[in-house]
C-alpha cells in the first residue's frame, strides 16, 4: 500500500479534522489531486515523462516538483 492508497482509504471527514487540528499538511489534498491526475494520464497511455509535464502544467508546478510529489505519494507505508 502506497501513501496515496492509504490517504484515499481515510474518510474525508477525518482528513478535514486532521487538517483543522494541524496534524496533516494542508498541501496533502493537492498532492492527492496531482497523483490522481498523473495515474489517469498513465492509464490513458501517456508516457511517463509526458505525464509529468502535462500534470505540471495543469497544476502550475514544475516538472521536477511533480516528479517529487509522485515519488512521495508512491512511497510504501
Amino acid at each position: 500500500m502506497n501513501v496515496y492508497q492509504l490517504l484515499v482509504s481515510i474518510p474525508r471527514n477525518d482528513i478535514r479534522f486532521l487538517l483543522q487540528k494541524g496534524i496533516m499538511n494542508p498541501s496533502t489534498l493537492h498532492y492527492m489531486e496531482i497523483y490522481a491526475d498523473f495515474t489517469e494520464e498513465r492509464a490513458m497511455g501517456v508516457k511517463k515523462m509526458q505525464a509529468y509535464c502535462n500534470v505540471g502544467i495543469k497544476h502550475r508546478i514544475s516538472e521536477e516538483r511533480c516528479r517529487k510529489i509522485i515519488q512521495m505519494m508512491n512511497g510504501e507505508q
